[in-house]
């Protein structure tokens, strides 16, 4: 992974680091002083030299890349270009591909982030908003034989080992509050840091734009865990990232990711991310 992240250019990496400390394309275009447009091309770009479809992959990888190339095993968040600050969570709560910050935090390994909460709002926001009170029933409506091809194929993939079904299992519960639309159960039953970062009226949009945008679950393949115990991120708990590949009744191809901490001997959810191959 190396060689690819040094077929990066600086404004590619750039443009990586920013994603990573917090912006997203349109406001790393205000950063930059460049066009919209120009940022998702260097992003584009990005995403096809390291072999990922998720641009926030791809600036976590580049992170992770530096930070083992630092002295003194730096954070990723000291990597990444920390003089350009973090927006704050109520300025991308209408924006796409919007990261939580740390707001003044001690900065701490990538596996102790905060949550991120990655409903997919898109860049039709306000149309996708306007269009909930007509499209939002139908959005919502789950179809009893997509619930059952759900859980059929909740054991496909890999053999995992009994921790792994036991996170697994977690993360495919709260996913189903996002699926049902169940906004106030979905957030109780995230971890606190994600929490403090998404306010029940921002949590509720995220969920409401998720289901009109992508509709129904039609399936969920669970094709990589990687368990991360305490004394290797770092961080304080373990911490499990499971990716799924999934299929929506509007999305054909959808990849996501659940992050997992373990918070007194529970599996909680520290961060979601949804990917839908569009650019955001």
């Amino acid at each position: 992974m190396t060689n690819s992240v040094n077929e990066l250019s600086e404004k590619e990496k750039e443009a990586l680091r920013l994603l990573f400390a917090g912006h997203d394309a349109k406001s790393s275009a205000r950063e930059l002083d460049l066009s919209f447009h120009t940022i998702n091309d260097r992003l584009r770009s990005a995403r096809r030299k390291l072999g990922v479809s998720s641009s926030r992959e791809a600036a976590r990888l580049l992170v992770e890349a530096e930070t083992l190339a630092v002295p003194g095993n730096a954070t990723p968040e000291s990597v990444a270009h920390t003089h350009f600050g973090v927006a704050s969570a109520g300025h991308h709560a209408n924006d796409d591909d919007s990261v939580a910050t740390e707001d003044g935090d001690t900065p701490r390994p990538i596996w102790q982030r905060k949550g991120v909460l990655i409903m997919t709002i898109s860049l039709a926001i306000v149309a996708m908003a306007a269009a909930l009170s007509t499209s939002g029933e139908d959005a919502g409506r789950a179809d009893g034989r997509s619930h059952d091809n759900l859980a059929q194929k909740a054991g496909d993939g890999a053999p995992a080992s009994g921790s792994e079904v036991g996170v697994e299992q977690h993360a495919r519960d709260w996913l189903a509050l996002v699926d049902n639309g169940n906004a106030e159960a979905s957030r109780a039953a995230a971890g606190a840091a994600m929490r403090e970062r998404h306010s029940q009226g921002v949590w509720e949009l995220g969920v409401a734009l998720r289901q009109n945008n992508w509709g129904v679950p039609l399936r969920r393949n669970l094709v990589e865990t990687k368990m991360r115990p305490a004394e290797e991120s770092g961080a304080l708990g373990d911490f499990a990232i499971l990716t799924f590949e999934s299929e929506f009744s509007n999305r054909a191809q959808v990849t996501e990711q659940v992050t997992m901490q373990r918070v007194g001997g529970d599996w909680v959810v520290a961060d979601y991310d949804g990917d839908d191959g569009t650019d955001d």
